[in-house]
């Protein structure tokens, strides 16, 4: 069997002897929430066999994927939810590192057989800086978690240029701004009447 720290355990049972088919099960208890694989085995003088590999999961199961909706201060975060049939509450983790740091709302997911989309907005964002997201999901049997996904430095939208650009005027030396207002100062600039203009 295997979770966030894989481990093999095995416990045994004694069937006694015969020719017939014989049923047997176990009972697994004090499992953590997460994937599990499991096979049937038996032995005897003769040797040893194995049945094939069969799985389940503990908890609902999780898929971060990517994010919609960029601009340059918001974004739409996307996942999908699988509750595996219990009630269970989704989030988004976020931030500018993979410790995240800022959770988005929870958001209910009835309890239901099969991925359900979930997603969030968020706005505030920071032009420019890179952030990390995740999905989060968890129910009576457990919490999981997405892989991380990310959305790049934001594309810059426009930008200031001298309409009479020279190599030495220092075009941008310092800035300021008021309101709708953007001043560039260019203290090598010797000219009179010329605008910068916006591309």
């Amino acid at each position: 069997m295997g979770n966030d720290q894989p481990q093999q355990r095995y416990r045994t049972t004694s069937l006694g002897s015969g020719f017939a088919n014989t049923n047997f099960s176990q009972v697994l208890t004090d499992l953590a929430p997460g994937a599990y694989q499991f096979r049937a085995a038996a032995s005897n003088s003769l040797g040893v066999v194995f049945g094939s590999v069969q799985g389940f999961n503990l908890g609902p199961t999780v898929q971060t994927l990517r994010a919609s909706g960029l601009t340059q201060v918001a974004a739409t975060l996307n996942g999908n939810v699988d509750p595996k049939g219990a009630d269970s509450v989704a989030w988004f983790e976020f931030g500018f590192t993979t410790n995240y740091g800022r959770l988005t709302p929870p958001q209910a997911v009835p309890a239901s057989n099969g991925a359900a989309a979930v997603t969030a907005v968020i706005a505030g964002l920071i032009p420019g800086v890179s952030y990390h997201f995740r999905a989060a999901a968890s129910n009576y049997l457990g919490a999981a978690f997405g892989a991380d996904q990310g959305f790049p430095r934001f594309a810059q939208s426009a930008y200031l240029k001298a309409s009479n650009t020279g190599p030495t005027n220092q075009f941008g030396y310092a800035i300021a701004m008021s309101g709708d207002t953007l001043v560039v100062g260019a203290p090598f600039e010797d000219s009179i009447g010329h605008r910068s203009q916006w591309y």
